[in-house]
């Protein structure tokens, strides 16, 4: 009764030992060929968002909205921290070919649902009609309850 209980405990653990193998070579696989991760944010979009830090209040909310790969996100979030950032969700009209740039009553829509102070356009080819706050390189903040 003994040597059967350790046969099937030595297979079971065989088993497991080959599962965690082959786990292992699928996360290795997995990993070697994953895309690197992008670094091509521009130092002029890095600029721009530090002159947004200087003009705004620490607990500013700012819809940022821009011409660049989809991580303009979370590196405006990251710049700008501790102020809270939107991004207005499929807004991505420059990498699609045929879609049309976003319109401002669109933006000033979204930025009044998420009660943001702040616009801050990118390299968008939009006039708002609004004063502009700050117009630096290709960016332009605009204060949305002015």
């Amino acid at each position: 009764m003994t040597s059967s209980v350790v046969v099937s405990g030595y297979r079971q653990m065989r088993f497991m030992a080959l599962a965690l193998l082959l786990v292992a070579l699928y996360g290795i696989r997995t990993d070697l060929q994953a895309a690197p991760p992008q670094l091509d944010t521009p130092v002029k979009f890095d600029d721009f968002l530090s002159s947004v830090r200087a003009e705004t209040a620490a607990d500013a909310r700012i819809v940022v909205v821009g011409d660049l790969p989809a991580q303009e996100g979370q590196r405006a979030a990251f710049v700008l921290y501790p102020r809270v950032v939107y991004t207005p969700p499929g807004l991505g009209y420059a990498h699609a070919p045929g879609v049309r740039s976003p319109r401002w009553q669109t933006l000033l829509r979204f930025a009044r649902q998420q009660h943001a102070g702040y616009i801050a356009l990118w390299d968008v080819p939009i006039k708002p009609p609004r004063p502009v706050m700050l117009r630096k390189l290709s960016g332009t903040l605009v204060e949305v309850n002015s």
